[in-house]
């Protein structure tokens, strides 16, 4: 069992010392991944993990959540996936987002944000002799043509990448092959108000409680599992997460999904800059009306 999962010592278990030293140097990258969201995917690490199946990432910008994922499951290869933009002005797909993502950045070239995120991960293996950097498989490649030719499965796929209803959905049509059965499927910005298209797509594809099934939310992430049946496993992996939050002190209330929704307060990040009503707009014309 890996010692930096959350769950390595019951749902009594304080936040661990090793939890917070890695984060601090994952920390030392730029991006949005916080440590609510460190402790939510140690919990599900700690819960489901299958020794030898890789971990994806769809959506790598600064390599802050990449980092921090891999540092959880130092076994296994992390794959990466994103087109690594310099000008994200010249993107259509972050068009909206493009000032933001700027900022974030700060000047860095794709070049200098990836020397970066591997020279966390070296520092990560020097403290808990590990291999992450040798580990890391990056894809320069965008999302949609990453799915289409990829034909391998991961235990656990992070999608933070575009957030249009088109993608998101094509995201979707593609789990099947690309998250093993009992593997995690886990949607960044999924409680986000301002991309409203992420939650709607996932609750209305044919997948949804037919396959994929909603295990639990917070930290601004909704978290699902492949699985055939909401019997067993499921309702399982609902319990013992909503008990290792209570425990922890943090407030948890069932969605009517059946799925814990966890308030990780304390450890929250800050709040993203809601959409203005011209900018979801812009993400409305594109989508398409009716999927049947």
């Amino acid at each position: 069992m890996n010692e930096r999962a959350g769950l390595e010592r019951g749902p009594n278990a304080p936040v661990g010392e090793a939890l917070r030293r890695d984060f601090a140097l994952v920390a030392n990258l730029r991006g949005f991944f916080e440590f609510d969201a460190y402790l939510l995917v140690s919990a599900l690490r700690a819960l489901v993990f299958h020794p030898r199946a890789p971990v994806l990432e769809v959506g790598v910008f600064c390599g802050r959540s990449l980092a921090a994922i891999a540092s959880l499951y130092p076994e296994v290869r992390i794959h990466g996936v994103d087109p690594f933009y310099a000008d994200f002005e010249g993107s259509p797909a972050f068009a909206d987002e493009a000032g933001l993502l700027r900022a974030k950045a700060a000047g860095q070239t794709p070049d200098a944000r990836i020397a970066a995120l591997k020279k966390t991960l070296a520092a990560l293996d020097r403290q808990n002799g590990t291999g992450l950097e040798k580990n890391l498989v990056l894809h320069r490649t965008t999302e949609a043509e990453f799915l289409s030719g990829n034909r391998e499965q991961f235990q656990l796929v992070h999608i933070d990448a575009e957030h249009s209803f088109a993608a998101v959905s094509n995201s979707l049509d593609h789990m099947q092959k690309t998250l093993m059965p009992n593997g995690w499927l886990v949607f960044d910005d999924f409680l986000n108000p301002g991309f409203p298209d992420i939650s709607e797509v996932v609750h209305t594809h044919p997948l949804f409680r037919r396959g994929l099934w909603p295990i639990v939310y917070g930290a601004n992430k909704g978290v699902f599992l492949r699985a055939e049946s909401e019997e067993g496993l499921v309702r399982d992996l609902r319990a013992r997460l909503a008990a290792h939050f209570e425990a922890m002190g943090t407030p948890v209330r069932k969605m009517h999904d059946g799925a814990p929704m966890v308030e990780l307060a304390e450890f929250a990040q800050p709040a993203k800059p809601r959409k203005t009503l011209a900018q979801r707009l812009r993400r409305l014309a594109g989508r398409p009306r009716d999927r049947s």
